[in-house]
């Protein structure tokens, strides 16, 4: 790298190189696991390219594992590369015995059958039970492979799968909380304080199993004043996910066991957290490959013009698409979000949201009032590891703002997994239309570049994420890079509209500058909001959903 400053010119970046070169050697290089000494041994068992691909499941970078990932699933697809993959993978799980790392090789297993197809037998087939680390977390994911997976489930006892109560002469982790904040988010140590405050010992026997495990794969616990989850408006985030993270996530899962088999804790909320610690993705929303920008979606004009000139472009964009949208069209959008623009010093979000609304009088909310309702959130029904299913929500659905009944058609889903390799789509979240316009019960499903929503067989509509470019660091507050769109089948809100209910959407356009606007970079403002569509006609029997 220096040679090549050199080369272009840039020699007085060399010192800034070399203090980069030794914190990675420091920081994050210093947990990972070293390939085998001889990276071109005399007989190689499996070819080089395949065996450093899996070592890139243990790059700290959730990016570099989430696309080798990807690609040991395709390989474990195709018949003529399954067995020296599968040779591979077991080698990787091989290496360290934690009950974490016995997570992701299911994992992996079950992208293979979300992306590709192969059956749950060939996936059994590749691992064997005595292969497996027990946890909670393996006894979750195994009862997605059916018949066979449940019966392995059943040979793999987990509720021992803990070191005791700690000893009278435990020598406490210094600064465990510190190493705990450095290599997992912020909410794990939330969770912890959640089981203490209800009478059990957690983060104790957290840090007792982190201990016993760190011994046990001869790995040193130290604080180091590094905190890649914390960033500032100077200072980037950076979702890790290193060897230290797997041994801390691997310690939560035993002191769960441990509550279940000393404290009582039930199975059923133990595993309801289980399915946020231990799969790393939900493995059906992973299959779902990102799709392009949309065509019409608004254009950054630069920084000439200002603020004004961008609220302008964007408002007659999205005002043009959503009046010039074919009236008798088979879709409606629902919502839209996503940046426009690439500039890393520039965070400029647009947000697009649908609903209903009835006029009963004369009083009109404001558009702040309109854009600043609550989200509608919901969950699935019943928990589960995966998003196929139907969905429900336990909040308010339809509220009256000034003298209009507004009903939002866009419900926010919160899944039971965290997508941890995906933390760009995790944070733009999975949309899906108000269950109340149908008479039955939606049911969310996958399809190769969507996700898709049916009524039995008959199609609702679907929900697409895209993007242009990803980054791992990032600002707090820059918005994700994922974009997302969430379509329905206008034959859905035909009868609603028929009935008096008129069509509307709220626009927001967030914007920050790295600069100017500095220190308003964590929390953007909204430049701009717009009202398309609506009605002030007073019916004599008012529209209200259902």
């Amino acid at each position: 790298m220096v040679h090549f400053l050199a080369a272009v010119g840039k020699t007085s970046h060399a010192d800034d190189v070399i203090d980069a070169a030794v914190a990675w050697g420091a920081g994050l290089a210093a947990n990972m696991r070293l390939p085998e000494p001889a990276l071109t041994p005399a007989h190689p068992r499996l070819p080089l390219s395949l065996r450093l691909l899996l070592d890139r499941l243990d790059c700290p970078s959730r990016m570099v594992q989430e696309r080798a990932a990807s690609s040991v699933a395709a390989l474990l697809a195709a018949d003529e590369t399954r067995e020296e993959t599968s040779t591979a993978l077991l080698d990787w799980h091989a290496a360290e015995a934690l009950e974490a790392r016995s997570c992701m090789l299911l994992l992996v297993l079950l992208l293979a059958r979300s992306a590709h197809g192969i059956s749950d037998e060939t996936c059994m087939a590749i691992v064997r039970p005595d292969d497996l680390i027990p946890s909670l977390g393996l006894n979750v994911l195994l009862r997605e492979f059916g018949a066979e997976g449940q019966l392995y489930a059943e040979l793999l006892e987990y509720r021992k799968r803990h070191s005791g109560q700690p000893t009278a002469g435990f020598s406490r982790i210094a600064d465990f909380n510190e190493i705990v904040d450095a290599h997992l988010a912020p909410i794990f140590r939330q969770w912890a304080k959640e089981w203490d405050d209800e009478g059990m010992p957690f983060s104790l026997q957290w840090e007792w199993e982190a201990a016993a495990l760190a011994e046990q794969v001869g790995l040193a616990l130290a604080a180091k004043d590094i905190y890649h989850f914390r960033g500032s408006f100077k200072i980037p985030t950076l979702p890790i996910s290193d060897r230290v993270s797997c041994l801390l996530r691997s310690a939560y899962l035993r002191a769960l066991h441990w509550c279940i088999d000393e404290h009582g804790l039930g199975v059923d909320r133990a595993e309801f957290q289980t399915f946020r610690i231990a799969p790393m993705a939900d493995p059906m929303l992973w299959a779902v490959r990102p799709s392009v920008r949309p065509a019409w979606w608004p254009a950054y004009p630069g920084k000439s013009g200002g603020k004004e000139r961008l609220g302008e472009v964007v408002g007659k964009t999205v005002s043009e698409y959503l009046e010039g949208a074919d009236p008798i069209g088979e879709e409606v959008l629902l919502f839209a979000a996503g940046p426009v623009g690439a500039d890393p010093r520039v965070s400029v979000q647009l947000i697009i949201q649908a609903f209903l609304q009835s006029a009963q009088g004369a009083l009109r909310p404001t558009v702040e009032e309109l854009v600043g309702m609550p989200r509608v959130i919901c969950r699935p029904i019943p928990s589960r590891l995966t998003v196929p299913g139907s969905y429900i929500t336990f909040t308010e659905y339809s509220r009256q703002l000034g003298d209009w009944l507004v009903a939002p058609l866009v419900w926010t889903l919160q899944p039971e997994t965290q997508d941890w390799l995906m933390p760009g789509r995790q944070s733009r979240g999975l949309h899906v239309p108000a269950a109340w316009l149908f008479a039955g019960s939606p049911s969310i499903n996958t399809a190769v570049d969507r996700v898709t929503l049916t009524l039995g067989d008959e199609s609702i509509g679907h929900y697409r994420f895209w993007h242009d470019e990803l980054c791992e660091r990032s600002f707090p507050g820059a918005g994700s890079r994922v974009g997302g769109e969430l379509f329905v089948r206008r034959q859905w809100l035909a009868p609603h509209i028929s009935s008096g209910a008129a069509l509307c959407w709220s626009v927001t356009l967030i914007f920050a500058e790295r600069g100017e606007y500095e220190h308003s970079f964590d929390h953007p403002p909204s430049i701009a909001r717009w009202l398309v569509g609506g009605s002030r006609i007073v019916w004599p029997k008012p529209w209200r959903p259902p």
